[in-house]
């Protein structure tokens, strides 16, 4: 292994060091491989770490955790690597084992687990471009809706967002530039009618969830102050799954973080699509 590819040196050296049931790994010190230490250890995969300044280099010793013999990290796999990149956005970060194992991400925050990404939710710009959804034929995902869809993502991305929330020719909350829109406020889910959005599966999966959890659910025309007044607030889509939305033209909803029934709403859709639920067994396809 040369050094032109340092993560996947610190990554073999534990590997061979675990594969020699040794207690600690000490590698060449960098501040990202520190930020990866940082997440292991808060994950639970290593016992600690420090940082050794010798009078050459520093270097970061790794406490390696076992649990009955076994190393606690099973394996352990660079994704992206020189030569090789490997962009996400938010929705659609990797899931390890079916939320088993983490992946540990690079992002504009810093580096930090798959988990806790999900956890900070998006930053969302409302559009200028509006959602135009009041008759059969826009209803239908093959017509020009994609032109304004692509343009406000554009518009977003291009003012440091993550995704973009449209409003209808009224001027209510629509749906983002590829995603339902559901907001939480005193324990009651809300999504906007279907005069403003687009009938998607997910939003139907999302709907039937909220039932099954016993979580009240509303349809009503959404304003934007109903948005920044909401508790936490969450995008549903075939490609984005389930994901968190923390604010609003810079403006905290809520909290600013995935709150409670978005919480149990992801979490039981994603246990929901990887088959770790008994119920709605019909809704998978299963291939031999």
């Amino acid at each position: 292994m040369t050094m032109s590819d340092p993560i996947s040196d610190m990554l073999t050296r534990i590997r061979n060091a675990q594969s020699s049931n040794k207690n600690s790994v000490s590698i060449p010190s960098s501040s990202l491989k520190i930020s990866i230490a940082e997440v292991l250890k808060k994950e639970g995969y290593i016992v600690d770490f420090e940082v050794s300044d010798d009078q050459v280099k520093k270097y970061i010793v790794i406490g390696l955790k076992y649990h009955e013999g076994v190393p606690v990290i099973e394996s352990i796999e660079r994704g992206s690597r020189p030569g090789l990149r490997l962009y996400k956005d938010k929705e659609s970060l990797p899931e390890v084992l079916g939320g088993l194992g983490v992946a540990i991400i690079s992002t504009s925050a810093g580096v930090m687990s798959d988990r806790e990404a999900r956890e900070k939710g998006i930053k969302v710009k409302l559009s200028s471009f509006k959602r135009q959804v009041k008759n059969s034929v826009s209803n239908a995902k093959v017509n020009g809706n994609y032109v304004h869809s692509i343009v406000a993502l554009t518009e977003a991305l291009e003012d440091g967002f993550d995704e973009a929330l449209m409003l209808d020719t009224e001027g209510f909350v629509a749906e983002g530039s590829g995603e339902n829109f559901f907001i939480a406020r005193n324990g009651v889910l809300y999504s906007p009618n279907l005069d403003s959005c687009l009938d998607g599966i997910t939003r139907r999966t999302i709907i039937d969830l909220a039932e099954e959890l016993n979580i009240p659910f509303k349809v009503k025309q959404i304003t934007v102050q109903d948005v920044l007044d909401a508790d936490e607030s969450f995008f549903s889509g075939t490609a984005a799954e389930v994901v968190p939305i923390n604010s609003l033209d810079n403006q905290f909803i809520g909290a600013g973080i995935r709150g409670p029934i978005t919480e149990k709403l992801q979490t039981t859709y994603f246990d929901q699509v990887r088959g770790k639920r008994d119920l709605n067994d019909s809704w998978h396809t299963y291939t031999n």
